[in-house]
């Protein structure tokens, strides 16, 4: 894996810096109590339906539509709302409760790379095609998950922004 070109940093949880990280994150306690719930329900979203089972006593549609959705949390906010730091941290409580190593891979913005045509179309597919062979590691249908992987694109707009907007081709302005 070209994790050394593709990504800033790699952090490794359970990890005591990153707990303390996120239990230092106050006026947020709603935020990340719902995070934890939509993150352990991505990870397993067997969770799900067998809370539909047991108190409806069949797989609700929404529930199905839950586990039809992408991997997906969007962060967005106002600067200096906590945004990184919860990004950063709330795998680790999920890591201690489901017992798995999670890996956070944050997207290097250097990766812009030098602005040729298909360049950053080309380098975010890289990132993404190491993140999902990380992530399938990890799973077997079926299957608790072993490990997990949570891909950080911090401040994603600055992405596009570091380079000669009127110089990039319209698929890098996309």
């Amino acid at each position: 894996m070209e994790q050394n070109n593709l990504f800033d940093e790699v952090l490794e949880l359970p990890n005591p810096d990153v707990q303390q990280q996120f239990n230092d994150l106050v006026g947020l306690d709603n935020a990340k109590g719902l995070l934890l719930k939509e993150g352990r329900l991505l990870l397993n979203p067997d969770l799900l339906s067998k809370w539909s089972q047991k108190f409806h006593k069949v797989t609700l549609p929404c529930v199905e539509g839950f586990q039809k959705r992408p991997p997906l949390i969007l962060f967005s906010g106002d600067v200096g709302t906590g945004k990184t730091a919860l990004a950063n941290s709330f795998g680790d409580p999920i890591a201690r409760s489901e017992n798995i190593p999670i890996r956070v891979l944050r997207l290097s913005l250097i990766t812009g790379g030098r602005g040729a045509v298909g360049e950053m179309t080309h380098l975010i597919s890289r990132a993404f095609d190491e993140v999902e062979t990380l992530a399938n590691k990890g799973f077997t249908p079926g299957k608790k998950p072993r490990s997990a992987v949570i891909f950080i694109i911090d401040e994603a707009d600055s992405l596009a922004e570091s380079r000669d907007v009127e110089q990039m081709h319209h698929e890098d302005k996309a």
